[in-house]
């Protein structure tokens, strides 16, 4: 079952179609701090990759940041896939494309499975499944980024978001050249349940992995971020990752001082956007006061 509302997206609001279960996540807001992340991440003529852009609510609030720019959005559940499609038709955004079948590190087809209610946390189910009748299982095609870079039309690439629930060093395992002829910014999920149950690894494991491809990696949590190169760093990163859920952005790239002066701009544009957040929606009107009869005595 799907539901349409209204929902505020980086800046404006869009009539937003949703299976029930994200419908209830998402409210009528979409994740300001992740917004906030991405909107520090991309500039006014990016051109961007949304890997596992799910419904679309990513690859809206880049294609409001990056006017002058484009969104590819690449989702393989086919029922994520027709919300994505009608979301982006309805938003009237025509900097945004998209493409059905999913990314990793080989091509071929794979089989997914996700809840019946809530596609967003979709996997790639080859080591692990769920047995039961309210996640379904789909079988999809999948394709290397290397392969599937010439379809997509791009000239440049600044920036790639990946979420794709575990699958992250997959996706960036079939991107080797793409990444090395155009050396984009790329923000990730880090999920150390996604990690453990669906790739069976662990996040000690995820963050060597990214700083074999990366030579900058830093984990981000609100307005604050973490050097993952940093041993120290990465000691504290993880452990609150796992026992309070806490830094689970990540952002990877090749220039330091590009990545730390857009970090650093996390609180002003978080305040600003707050700012545009209240315009866009204002508060209610007081109630209106209660007149109370308090007349007693027969006459009253």
């Amino acid at each position: 079952m799907t539901t349409t509302q209204s929902v505020a997206v980086h800046r404006s609001l869009f009539e937003i179609e949703a299976d029930a279960g994200y419908a209830t996540h998402i409210a009528s807001r979409f994740e300001p701090h992740t917004v906030n992340l991405l909107n520090a991440l991309t500039d006014a003529n990016s051109s961007i990759l949304d890997v596992g852009a799910n419904i679309g609510m990513t690859s809206i609030a880049m294609a409001q940041m990056a006017q002058l720019g484009r969104v590819v959005a690449v989702e393989p559940v086919k029922a994520a896939f027709d919300m994505l499609r009608g979301n982006v038709e309805r938003a009237g955004l025509g900097n945004i494309s998209f493409h059905n079948f999913a990314l990793g590190d080989r091509t071929g087809s794979v089989v997914m499975q996700g809840s019946r209610d809530n596609a967003s946390g979709s996997f790639v189910a080859d080591r692990h499944t769920i047995e039961d009748s309210e996640h379904f299982l789909e079988t999809v095609t999948m394709k290397r980024l290397d392969d599937a870079w010439p379809q997509f039309g791009m000239a440049r690439l600044d920036l790639i978001k990946i979420d794709v629930e575990g699958c992250e060093i997959d996706v960036l395992t079939g991107a080797k050249e793409v990444l090395r002829r155009y050396h984009p910014n790329v923000m990730l999920e880090m999920n150390y349940a996604a990690l453990n149950l669906w790739r069976g690894m662990s996040v000690p494991e995820f963050v060597s992995r990214l700083l074999e491809i990366f030579p900058h990696v830093f984990a981000v949590h609100e307005q604050e971020y973490r050097d993952l190169g940093d041993r120290a760093e990465a000691h504290e990163v993880m452990f609150a990752h796992l026992t309070g859920w806490r830094y689970m952005d990540i952002v990877a790239g090749y220039d330091r001082a590009d990545l730390i002066g857009r970090l650093n701009r996390l609180g002003e544009l978080f305040d600003a956007n707050q700012k545009a957040y209240a315009a866009l929606v204002p508060p209610p009107p007081p109630p209106r006061p209660v007149v109370v009869n308090d007349r007693t005595g027969p006459d009253a």
